[in-house]
C-alpha cells in the first residue's frame, strides 16, 4: 500500500521521505473512512520527536485531496486513534484540542460517577485512562487512588448510608491489568506500573520500559519515542477517607479533598457544565 501512496502523491520522495510514509502505514491511519491532517502528523511527530515540517509534509497538503479523497478537518472515527491524537496536542501544550478529543467520554464518565456509586468503577477506570492523553497527570494520579481494594470509599462526601461496594477483600488481589512486554506480568494492587501516554490503554512494567526505551522490545503499539506516567503502588496509608481523593496541593505535598469538589473542578478545567 506505500508505494501505492507514494505513486499517488505523483512527485519524487527521499529516502527520508519514504520512511516516514511507512511509518504512518505502521499506525495503520490509512484505510478508515475519514482522516484528518492531524491524525496524520501525530504519528510522524511521536516517532521522530519533531514536527514532519520537511517536504512530507508539505507533499501530503498539495496532494491531500488526491491521496486522502474522505479528508475531513475535525473529525476522528476510529477509538484507538484518539489517544494518539490527544497526546500530540497535549505535547504541544494545546491543551483544548487534547481534551476536546475526549469530551463526550469524559462527560459520561462523570455523569456515572454522579448517578451513585453502584458503577463508578467504569467512570473511574475510564477517566484514568483518558487524563493522561490530555495532559491531566494529576487527575489520573488522583484518580488511581480510587482504584483500590476496598471501593467503599466511593460514597459521595463520607455519607455513612451508603451502600458499601468491595471487589477485593485483599490488598495482593489481582487488577484487570498486565504488562505489554514479553514478560507478560499480571499486576496486584501492590505493583507500580508505567501507562502509555499516547497508546490506547498500554502499560509496562519497570522492566520492559527500560528494553522498549533501549528499542530492545518489539511492540508495533508503542515506541521509545513516547512518553509515560508512572502509577505507584496501592498502599494502604494511602488510602483517602471515605468520599475523599487524594491530591497534591501547590507545594506538591498530598492532601484529601471531598469527591464531589474534585469532580467539579475537573468539570471546571474541562469546562463540561
Amino acid at each position: 500500500m506505500a508505494q501505492e501512496i507514494i505513486a499517488d502523491l505523483n512527485t519524487s520522495l527521499s529516502a527520508r521521505d519514504i520512511r516516514q510514509l511507512n511509518e504512518i502505514l505502521d499506525w495503520a491511519i490509512f484505510g478508515y473512512k475519514y482522516s484528518t491532517i492531524d491524525q496524520i502528523r501525530a504519528p510522524l511527530w511521536l516517532s521522530s520527536g519533531k514536527l514532519p515540517v520537511q517536504p512530507l509534509e508539505r507533499k501530503l497538503k498539495e496532494n491531500s485531496g488526491k491521496v486522502f479523497p474522505n479528508l475531513e478537518d475535525g473529525t476522528v472515527s476510529v477509538p484507538s486513534q484518539l489517544p494518539l491524537l490527544a497526546s500530540y496536542y497535549s505535547q504541544f501544550k494545546d491543551f483544548l484540542k487534547a481534551r476536546n478529543v475526549f469530551r463526550d467520554d469524559t462527560v459520561t464518565s462523570i455523569a456515572i460517577l454522579d448517578d451513585g456509586p453502584g458503577n463508578d468503577s467504569i467512570g473511574y477506570e475510564t477517566l484514568a485512562w483518558i487524563l493522561p492523553h490530555a495532559g491531566d497527570d494529576q487527575y489520573a494520579l488522583s484518580i488511581r487512588s480510587l482504584i483500590c481494594p476496598d471501593t467503599s470509599i466511593w460514597s459521595n462526601d463520607g455519607q455513612d448510608d451508603q451502600e458499601e461496594y468491595s471487589i477485593e477483600s485483599t490488598r495482593n488481589g489481582p487488577i484487570k491489568l498486565s504488562c505489554e512486554g514479553a514478560c507478560g506480568k499480571k499486576w496486584t494492587y501492590a505493583d507500580d506500573f508505567y501507562v502509555c501516554k499516547s497508546c490506547d490503554r498500554i502499560a509496562f512494567c519497570s522492566n520492559c520500559l527500560e528494553k522498549l526505551k533501549r528499542n530492545r522490545l518489539a511492540r508495533w503499539n508503542c515506541r521509545p519515542e513516547h512518553s509515560w506516567l508512572h502509577i505507584p503502588p496501592w498502599k494502604d496509608d494511602n488510602e483517602p477517607g471515605k468520599g475523599m481523593i487524594r491530591v497534591l496541593d501547590e507545594a506538591g505535598s498530598p492532601k484529601e479533598v471531598k469527591i464531589s469538589d474534585w469532580i467539579k473542578d475537573l468539570k471546571r478545567i474541562w469546562d463540561i457544565e
